[in-house]
């Protein structure tokens, strides 16, 4: 309980990078009051909600089942609720709305950075685009340098990289006729993470280390923030630190590889990174951006997001559907990831979706509940590819659409911060699909639709799904 009571602050640490339409910022309340337990809230704000027990206030219920905890909520007191969790007043925004502006405002009231630093500056080190404010020259600079290496060329540019690395997996399925889903995709996902950071031949060949380093690291993020070691046991944080310090140590030795080699076929993000931060920035730098894009939460969401694919096709005819319909469906019904984090600053408040929030709260956006709003997508609950026909880009790089059409999911977040590796994560995906429908009809291999699901860290069956395989002639 304790690793998952860490772990529902920081769903979508990684991979969202997004940030608040300009509303002008209401007054807020500067006079503030402890409330019984089980009382609802409503002092100085409009904003509602259910204050919870003493201390813990509703964090159990909410780790428990966190889309419930928000269902059950929202029913009662609307799309925008306050409640206590972790410690901290925080509010929900759930409406598709409410979201849009939480994410694409320039509301500097509204900061991510601190949001995430709570969590998770000890096992990612400063400066990196993640931690750093939004509005702050370096992150400027250095948001130019990093995210120019993950643009939809770059993830173009990446294909076949990721078709060499997909078909051994599928050729090796002609010899079974079922397919367990996230066991057969996460280490595959893994591989092709590995290989777009540091390279193909590297990531084949330190596939297992990078793989221990990068999940013990994870853990330690979602974990009890305590770094003990004790009669040579040492807790999840202690064993994220050395993690930490042990890939740090393998990205340095690689940057001294590659500049002391000069490979020139090595096409890795981390060569393009070298050469392009030469004379501008410090092999700490280099390392602090690299080491965020080793994150296992990268691996594990592109897996949940094959998994609810690859699902949905078992009980789906996708005759004359394109697949990339299919596929943002797929995430706008099923994000890989609940939402994200805001805090409120320390010296004013703001107004969300016409709720006044106060200063110091946090703000928690789901984007599993703005993705099923009813007001902007017919049947939000139906899985309908066809929704998406002649609203996507025409380019083979998707994420999603010309920005200004209203209507696309959150999945990869959006505005100032959305997800930077959005095209790269895409591309992935796109190509692991094509290769397996390329081979085989995905059957359903379950007498019911009902999967028990677990959302913390990232969204998955609590059983791994099970499809059958049935070869193309």
């Amino acid at each position: 309980m304790g690793l998952r009571i860490r772990a529902v602050a920081l769903i979508f640490t990684c991979v969202d990078l997004c940030r608040p339409i300009c509303h002008p910022v209401p007054p807020t309340p500067t006079c503030t009051r402890i409330l019984p337990p089980f009382t609802t809230v409503s002092v100085m704000t409009d904003l509602s909600g259910d204050v919870g027990l003493p201390l813990v206030g509703e964090t159990l219920p909410f780790v428990r089942d966190p889309v419930q905890f928000v269902d059950s909520h929202q029913e009662r007191h609307g799309p925008v609720f306050v409640s206590q969790i972790i410690g901290a007043p925080t509010v929900f925004v759930c409406s598709y709305a409410g979201v849009r502006q939480v994410l694409c405002s320039s509301d500097a009231a509204l900061d991510a950075a601190q949001a995430y630093a709570e969590f998770v500056d000890h096992l990612f080190p400063s400066p990196n685009v993640l931690l750093l404010p939004v509005h702050s020259p370096q992150r400027s600079r250095l948001k130019g340098l990093f995210y120019s290496l993950l643009s939809e060329t770059a993830a173009d540019e990446f294909r076949p990289v990721v078709r060499t690395l997909t078909q051994p997996v599928i050729d090796s399925l002609h010899s079974s006729l079922k397919l367990p889903l996230y066991t057969t995709f996460k280490p595959l996902c893994e591989l092709i993470a590995f290989a777009f950071v540091l390279g193909t031949q590297y990531a084949l060949e330190h596939a297992g280390v990078l793989s221990r380093l990068a999940t013990a690291h994870f853990n330690g993020i979602v974990a009890t923030p305590v770094s003990l070691r004790v009669m040579g046991r040492r807790s999840a944080r202690a064993r994220a630190t050395d993690a930490q310090k042990h890939l740090l140590g393998l990205i340095q030795s690689r940057i001294n590889y590659l500049r002391s080699s000069n490979d020139e076929k090595d096409e890795s993000m981390l060569r393009k990174l070298v050469d392009a931060s030469e004379g501008t920035e410090d092999d700490e730098v280099i390392c602090n951006h690299i080491l965020l894009l080793l994150s296992a939460a990268i691996p594990k969401t592109m897996a949940s997001t094959l998994c609810s694919l690859f699902a949905q096709l078992s009980r789906t005819n996708r005759d004359g559907v394109d697949l990339r319909c299919t596929i943002v469906e797929t995430l706008r019904l099923h994000p890989p990831l609940l939402g994200g984090m805001r805090t409120t600053g320390k010296q004013e408040g703001t107004c969300i979706a016409g709720k006044s929030v106060p200063k110091r709260h946090r703000v928690w956006w789901s984007a599993r509940h703005a993705n099923r709003d009813e007001s902007v997508f017919a049947r939000a609950d139906s899985f309908i590819p066809l929704r998406w026909n002649g609203k996507l880009n025409d380019s083979h790089g998707c994420p999603f659409a010309n920005s200004d059409i209203l209507g696309m999911p959150f999945s990869f977040g959006s505005g100032e911060r959305f997800c930077p590796g959005r095209f790269v994560a895409w591309a992935a995906i796109d190509e692991v699909a094509t290769c397996l429908l390329d081979h085989f009809e995905l059957v359903n291999n379950s007498s019911s639709d009902v999967v028990e699901m677990r959302y913390v860290p990232v969204c998955r069956s609590v059983e791994d799904i099970i499809v059958a395989l049935k070869p193309k002639t």
